[in-house]
């Protein structure tokens, strides 16, 4: 791993099992962390991206078909903070360089979850141990 260069990390799901035909999503509580407006459907108490009504911030990690994904580090470090054995995850190795998650403010949130979920998905397949 080069230094300074910025660095995935690929978690797995230790009991998944796959759905044919489903979006493959593990919910992780950060109960810590209040749920922001900006994570809301609008007028709504609901999650803009699974219409959920959460008490406090969750971490959506997009599984792929063999339950792993693609998370920064500092994700890694939220979920360490809410017990990664707990949730049934654990770490199975690393990607240099990965494609940067889109934040931009601009675009419809929604859409942007789709395409940062795919990006996680397609990115968790490729591992460095």
């Amino acid at each position: 791993m080069g230094k300074g260069k910025p660095l995935g990390i690929r978690i797995r799901h230790t009991k998944f099992k796959a759905v044919p035909g489903s979006v493959n999503v593990h919910l992780v509580p950060l109960l810590w962390a209040p749920q922001k407006p900006e994570n809301m459907v609008a007028g709504k108490d609901e999650c803009n991206l699974c219409q959920i009504i959460h008490p406090c911030t969750y971490v959506h990690l997009h599984l792929d078909d063999v339950g792993s994904c693609l998370v920064s580090t500092g994700v890694l470090d939220q979920l360490k903070k809410a017990g990664l054995e707990l949730h049934e995850l654990e770490v199975v190795g690393s990607v240099d360089n990965p494609p940067p998650l889109r934040l931009d403010g601009k675009t419809d949130r929604r859409q942007l979850d789709q395409e940062n979920a795919r990006i996680q998905q397609a990115w968790g397949n490729a591992i460095h141990t």
